[in-house]
């Protein structure tokens, strides 16, 4: 008689569940600080805007302004908060000058390498990294 075993065995079973445990262990981290490096962008895409519209202010004001000034929905008097809310924009303007600042907020604050971007008048881009290039390519 031919006696032949059909289906799964529990020891295969927990085998596979193994194998896709270690798997699950090793690509989610990576994903996790891709996703972070991926939201990056959106503070970088702020800033550059707001920037601009600093920039076509003082065309008509001769000085930099606000947030209120440049018609920007602001969640305080001094902070812009990003379309995903992923960052919080802030504004140091003068009549000659402005430091814009996008500070992470909820979950982009795992993001240990960039949680600070900043954007000045003259274009000297700066990030709480070691290394701006990092933050800013």
């Amino acid at each position: 008689m031919n006696n032949k075993n059909k289906g799964v065995t529990l020891i295969e079973l927990m085998l596979a569940v193994a194998i896709v445990g270690i798997l699950a262990a090793i690509a989610y981290p990576s994903y996790s600080r891709y996703v972070l490096s991926s939201h990056r962008t959106e503070a970088q895409a702020a800033l550059t805007r707001i920037a601009n519209l600093e920039e076509r202010y003082f065309m008509d004001a001769n000085s930099y302004g606000t947030l209120q000034d440049l018609h920007l929905t602001a969640t305080s008097a001094a902070i812009y908060t990003t379309d995903n809310g992923y960052y919080q924009v802030s504004i140091t303007p003068s009549s000659a000058t402005y430091t814009l600042t996008a500070t992470a907020t909820g979950n982009q604050v795992g993001d240990t390498d960039c949680q600070t971007f900043t954007l000045t008048q003259d274009g000297l881009k700066t990030s709480s990294s070691a290394a701006a290039s990092i933050c800013w390519h």
